[in-house]
């Protein structure tokens, strides 16, 4: 094997079958390999080049397979731009063979095929994650604010659109006022808003100031509810960092989203049987109800 700096002249008389292609290498350590043999290759410069295969005694060598065979062969290359392969010379049978079967060939992929190859790859994988988004967003893809919430945002999307599409039309200050106002009912309807800490907290989401306790400890304090109602909760004070402060605490009624999925609550507590069973007031202070009369 050489590599030379521009390209030769005609082959050597001895070489009795000659060709040349383009070669368009994507890295400088590359690997030779005839058969069994592996030879490391490493080119001494980036960029196309054009290779020269010659040989000699292909047919003598073909016949005997003896430990020392008879044929030999010649590797040249030398930077070039990309060019159509061409046969300098041809006189053994086998490498007439190897020609007739080459032709018959696919040609390869030129590097804009293989360009336009990748490129319909990645679309395609775009598009298969933007269908799945989808589907995890009930059918309609959120604005950036809301896919960056994650997983609490997708959970409502899927669970009451109509309620979701509304919190997408608020504003900074609308979304502290009804994260505020659930906050607010969410402890009333619970039955702890009159705790101390409760109190505290929700006196300190009115006025802008930062939660006096941390709430994964104030969901220890009170009884377990549904997983549904307590990642309810979680989604509340999640968004309900402090802003500025309004007029005191939010007690008017709930916006016209907020009273859409109220209808939507109460039509579910009455195919459930007449109530809400995600709601229900309990702390750590009421006893349990025993299950059989005193007797």
């Amino acid at each position: 094997m050489r590599w030379l700096e521009h390209e030769p002249g005609e082959p050597e008389p001895r070489w009795e079958d000659v060709v040349e292609v383009s070669f368009v290498p994507t890295e400088r350590t590359l690997v030779l390999s005839a058969f069994e043999e592996f030879y490391d290759l490493e080119l001494p410069a980036d960029g196309p080049l054009r290779v020269r295969y010659s040989a000699r005694a292909m047919d003598a060598g073909h016949a005997d397979m003896a430990d020392d065979p008879p044929d030999e062969y010649l590797l040249e290359l030398w930077p070039a731009p990309p060019a159509p392969e061409e046969i300098l010379r041809e006189t053994s049978a086998s490498a007439g063979y190897w020609h007739r079967v080459a032709r018959e060939l696919s040609p390869p992929p030129t590097p804009e095929g293989v360009a336009a190859a990748e490129e319909k790859a990645r679309q395609e994988q775009e598009e298969s994650r933007r269908r799945a988004l989808l589907a995890q967003w009930g059918g309609r893809m959120p604005s950036e604010r809301m896919l960056a919430l994650g997983s609490r945002a997708m959970r409502l999307a899927v669970r009451d659109r109509p309620l979701f599409d509304g919190l997408e039309t608020l504003d900074d200050h609308g979304a502290r006022l009804l994260a505020r106002w659930l906050a607010r009912r969410a402890f009333e309807m619970a039955g702890i808003a009159g705790l101390d800490w409760a109190a505290a907290a929700l006196d300190a989401l009115d006025t802008g100031q930062p939660l006096p306790i941390d709430m994964q400890e104030a969901f220890e304090r009170v009884s377990p509810v549904t997983g549904e109602s307590r990642l309810e909760v979680r989604a509340v004070f999640g968004s309900a960092r402090p802003g500025p402060a309004s007029a005191g605490p939010v007690r008017a009624h709930p916006p016209a989203l907020v009273r859409r999925s109220r209808a939507v609550q109460r039509g579910r507590a009455r195919h459930h049987g007449g109530t809400d069973r995600n709601v229900r007031p309990c702390h750590r202070n009421v006893p349990p109800r025993p299950r059989h009369p005193a007797r």
